[in-house]
């Protein structure tokens, strides 16, 4: 599959960080726009290597083939993921996030262009589901790549407070984030009992 391929380089640069001291291992995040969005998307759903993600779309789960061009699904298909009927619906589930959501263990932060808002719909639910911590943002008047000053302001300022808190339990002493920092804490201690409550009936 072509997204295993920058997925097995970034492993091998964490592993060669990690040795040379230079990060901590555990304390890996990933994030990605357009391409790089699906190859995080990939990693959130194929592995546990990293403690948080961020995506513009989570695009490779079957709303996406559903509701794409003809050009999209031939893209779809050098990754491995194929018209989902028969052997084809096996191929998707080896990399939608939907697909395999009762596995997830890295909190997702959402953030799309409302032309593309209707892709991240899928994953949303489907984490929801599983008390897996995701969070999704919708940008108004946003195209593939958002443009708008003030939108790109909150995308970044939202992934860094993402990843602080995800990987370094840190948060901002700022009062308009409050909010925001006791939801993420309720996500975490809910995921936390339904990790819990599947040990036990394993």
């Amino acid at each position: 599959m072509r997204l295993k391929i920058p997925l097995d380089a970034m492993e091998m640069v964490r592993l060669q960080l990690s040795a040379e001291g230079i990060i901590d291992p555990e304390r890996c995040a990933i994030t990605g726009l357009s391409y790089g969005s699906d190859i995080a998307a990939y990693a959130v759903a194929k592995t546990t290597i990293f403690k948080a993600a961020s995506v513009s779309v989570p695009g490779l789960d079957l709303i996406g083939y559903k509701l794409n061009s003809v050009n999209r699904e031939k893209v779809l298909a050098t990754y491995g993921c194929p018209n989902p009927d028969g052997l084809g619906l096996e191929q998707w589930k080896k990399s939608s996030i939907a697909l395999n959501a009762a596995k997830v263990v890295t909190p997702l932060l959402i953030q799309s262009p409302d032309s593309e808002a209707m892709f991240s719909l899928e994953t949303f639910k489907a984490l929801k589901h599983y008390s897996v911590p995701v969070e999704w943002y919708v940008y108004p008047g946003e195209g593939h790549v958002k443009s708008q000053p003030l939108n790109k302001y909150y995308v970044y300022r939202r992934n860094l407070d993402w990843m602080k808190f995800w990987l370094k339990d840190e948060v901002s002493a700022d009062p308009d984030k409050q909010e925001q920092y006791s939801r993420w804490q309720a996500m975490k201690e809910n995921f936390r009992k339904w990790q819990l409550s599947t040990e036990k009936k394993n």
